[in-house]
Formats: structure tokens, C-alpha cells, sequence
């Protein structure tokens, strides 16, 4: 009796140092990787040179200093995000003062999988007077674009993400929300 209740204590042991050890892994490897994965591909603004429907070409590192509005959505939702765009970009107009906030206005549409006639249009347009949008043929800014929205993200002048958002409509509490994120930025 004695005997099976010494093996049983030495097995109990032995469970609780295995336990114990996998919990300390568990405790230091899933913090450390969800930390690295979360500063490395969500946090910084993305590094990129793309052209724009006219041919102009705009490199990420020019944005250095200023807060940047990055504004997505697919090609199937390109009328979306020229909508949501305008209202962004008009609105804080009134909002900003010019003098103080450094702030860029980027839209970027993906064209992953986009069919030939996509292309052919926005070629046929070019000399209309739309404003200014980034084409992404190969997906380098367009991971998270879902369907049917747009994708506004917020980075601060050091290029660090403050704000994120999906949206299917925008009005001007929007706008004046997202003017509050970019004030609060500047003290």
C-alpha cells in the first residue's frame, strides 16, 4: 500500500512539472508572438511606391511627418470609396487648420483580380478630374479590404497606426470623430 501510494505521489509530481512547464511556455511564447505579430503587420504604416490612375507615383517615405488617412476598398467598390473619400476629405477641410495639421489624404484601390475591363476604364478616365487614388495591382496595402466597405486607417506622424475602421456610409459625426483621433494627436 505504501508502495502504490509512493509511485501515485511520484506520478502526481511528475504531471505537475510537465503542467507546470507548459503553462511557462504558454505564458511566454503566445505573448511575445502575438506582440511581434501585432507591431510588425498592423501598427506601422506600410512601406509602398505606387502609381495613382494619372501615372503619379507616391512613395510611403514622403509621408514622413504628417498624419496619413489611408482609405481602401476593392475595385468593385471603387464608387464607395470615392464617395467616402469626399466626405472625409471635405469635411475635415473645415476642421483642420492647414498651418498646424499636417495631414495627407491617401485612397487606394485593389485591383487584385480585377478582369481587363476594370483596367480599360480606368485608362479611358484618366483625363477626367477625379481626385487622385492609388492603383494596388498586387495587393501591397489591400490585406484587409472585405467587400462592400471601405477601409480607413489613421497613422500618426511617426507612422505608428492610431485609428482603424470599416465602413458601408459616413456622415459628419464620422468625420468629426475621426477629427477628434488626429487633434488629440497634436498635443
Amino acid at each position: 500500500m505504501k508502495r502504490a501510494l509512493s509511485i501515485l505521489k511520484g506520478k502526481l509530481w511528475i504531471g505537475f512539472l510537465i503542467r507546470l512547464r507548459v503553462f511557462s511556455f504558454k505564458m511566454v511564447f503566445f505573448p511575445t508572438f502575438f506582440l511581434l505579430t501585432v507591431s510588425v503587420f498592423s501598427s506601422d504604416l506600410p512601406h509602398f511606391q505606387l502609381k495613382d490612375q494619372k501615372g503619379k507615383i507616391l512613395n510611403s517615405r514622403t509621408l514622413k511627418g504628417k498624419t496619413v488617412f489611408l482609405l481602401g476598398c476593392s475595385y468593385v467598390d471603387i464608387v464607395l470609396c470615392r464617395k467616402h473619400g469626399r466626405k472625409i476629405y471635405w469635411r475635415m477641410q473645415n476642421l483642420i487648420d492647414e498651418s498646424e495639421d499636417f495631414i495627407e489624404f491617401v485612397a487606394f484601390v485593389d485591383l487584385r483580380n480585377a478582369p481587363s475591363p476594370v483596367q480599360s476604364y480606368i485608362n479611358e478616365n484618366k483625363s477626367k478630374n477625379y481626385e487622385s487614388i492609388l492603383l494596388d495591382p498586387e495587393g501591397i496595402l489591400s490585406s484587409g479590404i472585405r467587400p462592400n466597405f471601405s477601409w480607413l486607417r489613421i497613422f500618426s506622424r511617426s507612422k505608428r497606426q492610431i485609428f482603424e475602421s470599416y465602413y458601408k456610409e459616413i456622415n459628419d459625426q464620422t468625420v468629426d470623430s475621426l477629427y477628434e483621433i488626429v487633434r488629440k494627436q497634436g498635443k
